[in-house]
């Protein structure tokens, strides 16, 4: 794991949550193959406060899922990072992105800078889709999702 990462045990190599927090009791840590992963239920999350970005930066991480897919369905994901200020005022980024497959994929998200007095990231499955648009949702209580390897790193 980069030593630069403004996320804080972003591989959950230490096999606990712990700094993030959870909403739902059934996000839970797992192990494969010597590396951990978050696998978090449909309407649950996780979300951490993290060391505010001090320029562009990039938000990476691994996602898959176990659920029985039809063709067409994927399962819809919100990775949102709020900025906040001292006056009590916000502005947040948000990305979202579908799962396809049980294999790992690769997400890269460019993050929106903004000078600000703190961040979070919240992640959050949203529910399966069908076809690739947010305009066909459909059956959104289902999907549950796995993530690993989070980074949030300045751009060079």
């Amino acid at each position: 794991m980069n030593g630069n990462n403004l996320i804080k045990n972003g591989d959950f190599a230490n096999g606990e949550k712990a700094p993030w927090l959870t909403s739902g009791k059934e996000v839970g840590i797992f192990k494969e193959t010597d590396q951990y992963y978050v696998r978090i239920p449909v309407t649950n999350g996780i979300s951490q406060n993290l060391q505010v970005p001090t320029g562009p930066s990039k938000l990476k991480f691994e996602a898959r899922t176990r659920e029985k897919l039809e063709v067409g369905q994927s399962i819809l994901f919100g990775a949102m990072i709020y900025f906040g200020f001292n006056d009590g005022s916000f502005h947040f980024d948000p990305h979202m992105d579908f799962v396809k497959s049980s294999e790992w994929q690769a997400f890269s998200f460019d993050v929106l800078y903004v000078k600000a007095d703190g961040a979070s990231l919240m992640i959050s499955p949203w529910g399966i889709t069908k076809g690739a648009g947010v305009a066909t949702l459909q059956d959104l209580p289902v999907g549950t999702l796995e993530f690993r390897d989070f980074t949030l790193l300045l751009e060079a």
